[in-house]
Formats: C-alpha cells, sequence, structure tokens
C-alpha cells in the first residue's frame, strides 16, 4: 500500500492529539513509563511539523534525527523556532528515556526505573511548547 509522505499538519495534528494525552495519563497519575512514551512522542511530532514546515523532508527527518529530541530542538531552533536555545532539562529527560538505543519508555528493563520530569508542570510545558510549535507553522 503507497501512503501520502506526511505533512506538517497530520505531524501538528498528531502532536496534539498525544500531548492531549499525556496530559490526561499526568492527571490520572498513570504509569511514569506510560506518560514519558505519549508525552515524548507528542514532542517528537511537534517538532518534526516545524522541521516539515521549514522544508525539511521525512526522510531527513527519519535517517538525521531519528527520536532524538535534543538534535530535533536543536534543529528546530536553528530554523527559527522561538523557544530557548539550549535544550531544556525536562527535554533532556524524556530524550534519554525516548531515543535509542534502549528506548526505555517502550521496552522496560529489569534494575532500571523510569524517569519522567516534574509531572506537575510537565503537561502545562508541553501544552506551551505545542502552542509555540502551532502558531510557527501556522504563520508559514
Amino acid at each position: 500500500m503507497h501512503l501520502p509522505p506526511p505533512s506538517a499538519q497530520s505531524f501538528l495534528d498528531g502532536a496534539r492529539r498525544y500531548i492531549n494525552a499525556a496530559c490526561i495519563l499526568i492527571d490520572a497519575r498513570a504509569a511514569v513509563d506510560a506518560i514519558g512514551l505519549v508525552a515524548s512522542h507528542g514532542l517528537e511530532l511537534a517538532l518534526k511539523a516545524f522541521l516539515l514546515q521549514a522544508g525539511r523532508t521525512p526522510d531527513e527527518l527519519r535517517k538525521r534525527f531519528g527520536h532524538d529530541l535534543d538534535k530535533l530542538w536543536s534543529e528546530a531552533v536553528r530554523g527559527g523556532l522561538p523557544v530557548e536555545r539550549d535544550p531544556p532539562y525536562w527535554l533532556a529527560v524524556l530524550s534519554f528515556m525516548h531515543d535509542g538505543p534502549r528506548y526505555l519508555y517502550r521496552y522496560p528493563t529489569e534494575g532500571v526505573a523510569s524517569a519522567i520530569p516534574a509531572a506537575d508542570t510537565l503537561g502545562e510545558t508541553l501544552r506551551n511548547v505545542f502552542s509555540v510549535v502551532e502558531t510557527a507553522v501556522r504563520e508559514t
């Protein structure tokens, strides 16, 4: 089956759904790894939406950045996303658990505890980043 390539809008729509789901999980005090997985994926989609809108190709995003939230953040900043320049600590936590080689949110490992940034502020932080990305994507 041949599918069309993803668009900035399709990634933005997905990011909204995943970030909203992460906020529901946070409010329900769900398992940390479930929150981390959904939050990380929502953030990844948001950053990739911005980069697609800025002219990157889906193939480039997959090969050059993969699931690395730190790299995606830095590239989005270089592309003009108006967020803090250096990847913040909360992003580093999500990125470490979300990216390979272990993909710890997806594949729990005995003796390795899952972690997320402070849950009481994570939902608001994700919504704020999404709002900045959404505005930037719509303005271009």
